[in-house]
């Protein structure tokens, strides 16, 4: 079957389906609390995946007329470590309730002065510096590529940003994560070596999360709460009990936000976006790139005449 036959294949099978939208929130520590009051209709789910067991039991219920199932990212006791969360299950479980756009929160710290604690960031990309933790669903020593460009949903972060707007909630548009390994302070080297790379926050939970939800097919768009400044400013003292205190505020301005985002998602037709993310991911499988690459390479060789060359001189 040609490339262009496929795309039409694939286009006349998605063309009848009708997709049913359902958001999903992977919360930081103590929004799970504060968003589930805005829900009705609610029932919890638990179960095992072939990647082990998510983080926590996901909690599904109704807001605006949609479907929404929150996990927390750390647990509702707080006690899974950013290293040790257990992503795959967490967006395989995801995938199995039939999400279709997922909402990340997530707490960072500053490396930009003008980025201040209690800030809201919605950033536009990443810098991966995990480089242990698995980043795709694929078996050992097989290659799967997936286009992380852009590497969120532009759509569902434009919808983050009016919400913000529209509620008068300040927030900085646009951002590069350096997305770290461990939850641990660094050196104030090390934080300015981020920073001199074009980096404005440093947090823990946005790989492979990111990663792992574009090659699922879901539209990923993450929300960063800035918690304190990074260890680049040495002039910077850290007061935790403010850092406390600001915290719990911001959580309840994010539920806010989300609730409108959620409510402007159910108003917008997804079903031709949904098509076009789901056909670009089949034609990123490895088979059908090889599959192309092997044909294109034997239809230039047939048309310049390099196969029969080659014979003449056997």
């Amino acid at each position: 079957m040609s490339k262009v036959k496929f795309m039409r294949h694939l286009i006349k099978n998605s063309a009848t389906q009708v997709f049913v939208f359902k958001v999903a929130i992977i919360a930081c520590p103590g929004f799970e609390d504060l968003m589930k009051k805005k829900l009705s209709n609610i029932r919890e789910l638990k179960f095992y995946t072939p990647y082990g067991t998510p983080s926590d039991t996901f909690v599904e219920g109704d807001l605006h007329g949609l479907r929404c199932v929150i996990l927390a990212r750390h647990n509702r006791k707080n006690f899974i470590r950013p290293e040790a969360v257990n992503s795959c299950a967490n967006i395989w479980g995801l995938q199995q309730l039939g999400v279709t756009h997922v909402l990340s929160v997530f707490a960072g710290c500053s490396l930009m002065e003008r980025i201040q604690p209690g800030d809201f960031v919605i950033p536009d990309d990443f810098i991966d510096l995990t480089g242990l933790r698995t980043s795709l669903y694929r078996p050992p020593k097989r290659d799967c590529h997936v286009m992380m460009k852009p590497a969120f949903s532009e759509l569902l972060t434009k919808l983050l940003m009016d919400a913000a707007d529209e509620l008068r909630i300040e927030v900085h548009k646009g951002g590069l994560i350096m997305a770290s390994k461990e939850a641990i302070c660094y050196t104030n080297m090390q934080s300015s070596m981020y920073r001199i790379m074009g980096g404005h926050l440093v947090t823990q939970n946005i790989v492979p999360e990111a990663v792992l939800s574009k090659e699922a097919g879901l539209f990923y768009s993450p929300f960063s709460i800035v918690v304190s400044y990074d260890s680049c400013f040495k002039t910077r003292s850290i007061d935790f009990h403010q850092v406390v205190d600001k915290y719990v505020h911001n959580l309840k301005l994010v539920t806010d936000i989300f609730s409108l985002a959620i409510d402007k998602i159910q108003r917008i037709n997804w079903t031709s976006s949904i098509i076009h993310f789901r056909n670009m991911l089949m034609l990123s499988r490895p088979k059908l790139i090889r599959l192309y690459d092997a044909r294109l390479i034997i239809s230039r060789r047939l048309m310049s005449g390099e196969s029969y060359k080659k014979r003449k001189k056997t």
